[in-house]
Parts: C-alpha cells; sequence; structure tokens
C-alpha cells in the first residue's frame, strides 16, 4: 500500500526558500571567510561595545547627578570658591571634579555651566570663558546661557563687537527662550558701545516686536533714544 502523499505546508514552504538562501549566502561567505570573518568580530566587538558604553553612561549620569545635588547648597548660598572646589572630608565633592569625572554626560555639562557661572562671579573671566566655550550639553536653555556667558565675559573684557555677535547667537538658539529679550537687549548695548547704531538699532527693535510682553520691551524706547543719539552725533 503506497503511503499517503505528505502535503506540504506554507511555512514549510518558506522554510526551504530560507534554507536555499541561507546555502548560497554560506557559498558567498566561503569564498571570502577571512575577511567575513573578520568584519563579523569587528562588528560584534562594535555592539558589545556600544552597549558596555550605554550602560557605563547610565552609570555616570546616576552618579554625577547625586554629586551635583550635594554642591547645590553652596551655590545658592553663594558659596562660590566652596562649591568650585568641594568640602574636603565631607564626601561632597566640587564642580571642577564632578565635570572632570563625568564631562560629557548630561549632568556633568550642566555641572561645567555652573562651574563657569561660579568662576564668573568670582570674577575670573578667562577662566570661566574656557567652561562657558567648552560646554557641550544638549540642552537648549544651556546652549544659550553658554553663549550668553562668553558674550559676558567678552564684554568684562572690552570685547564689544564680540560680546554682542554672541548675545545675538543666544537669542536666536530658541525662539521661545524666556531670557531672548534680556539676550537682545544685551546685544544692542555692546553694539551702542562700538558705534554700530544699526546694529544696535535692530537688536533693540526686534525685542519691541517679537517680545512686546515682556518687561524688556516696555523700557526699550529709552535704548532706541539712545541709538538716534549715537546716529546724530555720527552724521
Amino acid at each position: 500500500m503506497l503511503a499517503k502523499k505528505k502535503k506540504i505546508t506554507k511555512k514549510q514552504m518558506k522554510e526551504d526558500k530560507l534554507v536555499t538562501v541561507y546555502t548560497k549566502v554560506l557559498e558567498q561567505f566561503e569564498a571570502y571567510q577571512k575577511q567575513v570573518f573578520i568584519a563579523v568580530g569587528i562588528i560584534v566587538v562594535i555592539v558589545a561595545g556600544a552597549y558596555i558604553y550605554s550602560i557605563k553612561q547610565e552609570e555616570n549620569k546616576e552618579k554625577a547627578t547625586a554629586e551635583l545635588a550635594k554642591i547645590l547648597p553652596s551655590i545658592e548660598q553663594k558659596q562660590f570658591q566652596q562649591a568650585i572646589d568641594g568640602q574636603p572630608g565631607t564626601g561632597i565633592v566640587g564642580l571642577k571634579k564632578l565635570v572632570e569625572d563625568y564631562g560629557g554626560t548630561d549632568p556633568g555639562e550642566t555641572a561645567k555651566l555652573m562651574l563657569a557661572n561660579a568662576e564668573f562671579y568670582l570674577g575670573n573671566y578667562d577662566e570661566a570663558l574656557k567652561y562657558y566655550e567648552s560646554y557641550s550639553g544638549n540642552i537648549r536653555d544651556m546652549k544659550a546661557a553658554a553663549l550668553a556667558g562668553q558674550a559676558a565675559c567678552y564684554e568684562n573684557r572690552g570685547e564689544y563687537e564680540k560680546a554682542a555677535s554672541l548675545f545675538e547667537k543666544a537669542a536666536n538658539v530658541f525662539k521661545e527662550n524666556a531670557n531672548n529679550p534680556g539676550y537682545l537687549v544685551s546685544a544692542g548695548k555692546n553694539y551702542l558701545k562700538t558705534g554700530n547704531a544699526d546694529a544696535a538699532k535692530k537688536s533693540f527693535e526686534k525685542v519691541k516686536t517679537e517680545y512686546e510682553s515682556t518687561a524688556e520691551a516696555k523700557k526699550i524706547d529709552r535704548y532706541l533714544a539712545e541709538v538716534k543719539l549715537l546716529s546724530n552725533k555720527a552724521s
């Protein structure tokens, strides 16, 4: 008696196709076996490395955030040197050490901006500028603040043209930033110091037209009067 012919299912057909494809791939691998194994090895190392790195980054973020929280009271009490150096014997590291250990993480970059601010308030403008310029975080408000911090350093050094340009850049990071009117007023003031009435007027008028409901906009006519005075002197 003949055995009943077994019906081939769709699943088996798919598996057969898969076997065929796999066989062809293996044939290709045989021709370039050494190169393929090297490539596969590299991929495995990269993937494993990326996974380990991501875990390490998360751990570093948690550690940096915890350390940063311990420093905040010093900042709030305006004890800036203590915030920078830390408190030996208490387990509280300073902002400088925190940046060295965790720079590149979000909390580490936040610490960098705080470190720059602390140096600025202490009058160490060159040191502050170094940290403002090296900020590489992804938080928009802080990107703008880092640019404005650079601008303030240059303003204190008497480099008003550069300060004005950086204040403008800070105001252009994103339109919804509540600090933009202040950045634009600062840009205008620095342009006035350079004698550039047109650039100053542009900055002031932007506050008046784009941020009309802000406190800065209510005072802007005074600055526009200074622009007019400067223009009259120049003509």
